[in-house]
């Protein structure tokens, strides 16, 4: 095990009067047994009606039925596997059953919230757009490939299958993009509770992830109150609130992390085989989530490799081969899983993105060579451990002045330095720079601006206390051990770093900050609890008897939750694509069940609508690949009425279906204005709404 974190007794015992006993921190719980039984049991049922049906769906045999009958033991297997250790005996008792339950109420608070005004991204113009045409398509069809040729084959018509986020496959199938254990999950919540459900289901997920990202807090922060502050800061920050409202994966990912980082510190101190399997599946489960996703992989073989060169005996060792070795045998499965879905399922997506696929899982193999150079090497290491030993706290400063300056200089100096470009001009941010009476650059990827972004949102106290609380964490691990810090930095902090120098998006606001989601932005908020909490442990142990450490205490804690509260208020009812669904049923309806829809060549809504048509109205689906004439478009038509089905032309404009049949009167279907939209920027932070419309006219082509 890592060397223990030799201050965790001393801030226990400044901490008299607050309510907590003085104790060392293996005989601390700072969370209620019930509580972590809750977040247990909702990572686990991600894990297993998520896999389960993912890998049905992979093999192509999904069945919502099937992963309901399968994902009940396998969640029950994993609770048992994961089940909480009770307290021991002697410990003494702890007052954490009220911020838990004040936990729980600002979860609880923070769905309905989101609930009230849920997106509805039917229209797919970006990712949630895709993962909610995908997730329909699964429940009603119970398939990720759609036979989108059928029954166009007759027609003789040239036609294009794919769109926005739907990649043309052999055979005239389309294949949805993305890695698609969010979809499954999606797919599971439609099954259960139609279209409501579904878009509510990132709500749901999303406060599992703060309860998560809490019981991590209660592992590196000795105030449960504090831990409840700054995990309210994160909740109610606009980037949170925005991959939460909406069919994002983000919320998927922060559970999987969070629980991940949560049972490997379980896992350094239980040493039980269930806690350390649950603790693989959840790190491999994040391959089933995102691309992305072999990051959280790469720290393992140095936390490993530490582990070991710091163990005391050769029992020890023993028992942390063990415990990695069933780490390993956990995550390999969801791993595997998650890989093929890609390969088989996103072929075309995989392909596109194989380069970068393959620089993180380079940067895995680096790691694991680090980790087994640095064990081979240990003895050699060992020898030079007392001349080390002896600097320890030396270093530990010199690397927390480090850390300390290279954020500092990201925050107030990197900005003003050179601007950071991209590899390619980007459309998104060229039209944004026009607005903005910007100059033109659209190879500007705004990488500079990172750690403004999170200011924007979290706050300028808030980052401030959180890069001190790193340093501070930094000084724990190196001059002191702590094993719950070195877990959190290792597991949190490279992608919080990759990310900090280049996030690798499209710059607009709020959109960019989807990437600092997952890792970086509860990496922040726990770091300045940290720092919070030790600065009341000093105040309390140099001022005894005085209020100054309840003062700060409560003073720090407004103003962490008070600042990205009042940021994400200024467009607190923003609401993505609201209005857009009832127009979508309202076409269903209009053009019937029986029809078959094409979209004209080059029709600017096509792209987007495309698949949410064929989703909604499980209808054929498809666009013209060139100018056609009217009498084509007749034979078509009277193919179709063989087959049984009415050929209809959608447009987002009348012009669109006069331009192919003259003679038509085109039917004005309806307009959906979506009015709470969150205005796209660039160099300020999103604080507006904007306007959005969606117009359908159609047209029947009479042969």
């Amino acid at each position: 095990m890592l060397p223990q974190d030799s201050d965790d007794q001393s801030e226990a015992d400044v901490r008299k009067g607050d309510g907590e006993a003085t104790a060392s921190d293996d005989t601390i719980r700072r969370s209620p047994l019930w509580f972590e039984y809750l977040v247990v049991s909702g990572c686990s049922a991600v894990l297993s009606f998520g896999g389960i049906g993912l890998a049905l769906a992979v093999v192509g045999h999904y069945s919502a039925a099937l992963a309901f009958v399968l994902g009940a033991p396998g969640t029950a297997l994993c609770v048992l596997l994961g089940r909480p250790r009770p307290a021991k005996p002697s410990a003494p008792p702890q007052r954490v059953d009220l911020p838990a339950l004040g936990m729980c109420a600002v979860a609880g608070a923070l769905a309905v919230w989101n609930s009230v005004d849920i997106a509805h991204h039917v229209v797919v113009d970006s990712d949630p757009g895709v993962y909610a045409v995908t997730g329909k398509w699964l429940s009603e069809h119970q398939s990720l490939v759609v036979q989108a040729g059928l029954p166009w084959s007759k027609t003789g018509l040239d036609l294009n299958y794919g769109s926005a986020g739907i990649y043309p496959r052999p055979g005239a199938t389309v294949e949805f993009q993305f890695a698609h254990l969010f979809p499954v999950l999606l797919a599971e919540a439609h099954t259960i509770g139609g279209d409501a459900l579904m878009f509510r289901a990132p709500v749901i997920l999303g406060a599992l992830a703060l309860c998560s990202v809490y019981l991590v807090g209660c592992r590196v922060i000795q105030r449960p109150w504090v831990v409840l502050a700054v995990v309210t800061a994160l909740g109610v920050s606009l980037p949170e609130l925005s991959v939460t409202r909406d069919t994002y994966s983000e919320p998927v990912s922060q559970i999987l992390l969070w629980c991940a980082i949560w049972l490997l510190l379980r896992g350094y101190e239980e040493r039980r085989f269930g806690v350390s399997l649950l603790a693989g599946l959840a790190i491999g489960s994040t391959l089933m989530a995102h691309i992305d996703a072999p990051a959280y992989l790469a720290p393992l073989p140095v936390l490993a490799a530490l582990a070991w060169l710091a163990a005391q005996s050769a029992a020890e060792r023993r028992s942390l081969l063990q415990m990695y070795a069933t780490i390993l045998l956990g995550l390999l499965a969801p791993a595997a899983l998650g890989t093929l879905d890609l390969q088989r399922r996103a072929g075309h997506y995989y392909q596109d993105l194989h380069s970068h696929v393959a620089s993180l899982y380079s940067v895995l193999l680096i790691t694991t060579a680090v980790a087994v150079v640095a064990v081979i090497a240990g003895p050699s290491v060992m020898r030079a451990l007392p001349v080390l030993a002896a600097r320890r706290n030396q270093i530990a400063a010199g690397a927390a002045w480090v850390v300390g300056a290279g954020l500092v200089v990201a925050w107030s100096l990197r900005p003003a330095g050179p601007k950071a470009t991209g590899s390619a001009s980007n459309p998104t941010v060229l039209a944004l720079q026009q607005a903005e009476s910007l100059p033109l650059a659209g190879t500007r990827s705004y990488a500079e601006q990172t750690m403004r972004w999170i200011e924007w949102y979290i706050g300028p106290v808030t980052l401030a206390l959180a890069i001190a609380g790193l340093c501070y964490l930094t000084v724990r691990v190196i001059g002191r051990g702590s094993v719950p810090s070195v877990v959190l930095l290792a597991m949190a902090g490279p992608l919080t770093a990759i990310y900090l120098w280049t996030p690798s998006i499209t710059p607009d606001q709020i959109w960019a900050m989807r990437r600092y989601v997952p890792a970086s932005l509860p990496l922040f908020v726990l770091a300045a609890g940290v720092m919070i909490d030790v600065t009341a442990s000093v105040l309390s142990s140099r001022l005894p008897g005085s209020r100054w450490s309840r003062r700060a205490l409560i003073a720090s804690t407004v103003s962490v939750i008070a600042f990205p509260l009042g940021a994400s208020l200024t467009v607190g009812n923003f609401q993505p694509q609201a209005n857009y669904l009832p127009l979508i049923d309202k076409t269903c309806k209009t053009i019937g069940t029986n029809a078959a829809v094409l979209f004209p060549y080059g029709d600017e809504d096509a792209s987007g609508l495309m698949q949410t048509i064929r989703s909604w109205c499980d209808i054929p689906v498809a666009e013209l690949a060139g100018a056609v004439t009217q009498q084509d478009l007749q034979i078509a038509a009277s193919a179709l009425r063989a087959t049984g089905k009415t050929l209809w032309v959608l447009s987002g404009t009348s012009s669109g279906i006069t331009g192919l049949l003259p003679d038509a009167s085109p039917q004005w279907i309806g307009t959906a204005i979506s009015r709470r939209q969150i205005q796209l920027t660039l160099t300020t932070p999103a604080s507006n709404y904007s306007a959005a419309e969606l117009p359908i006219y159609g047209a029947k082509v009479v042969s």
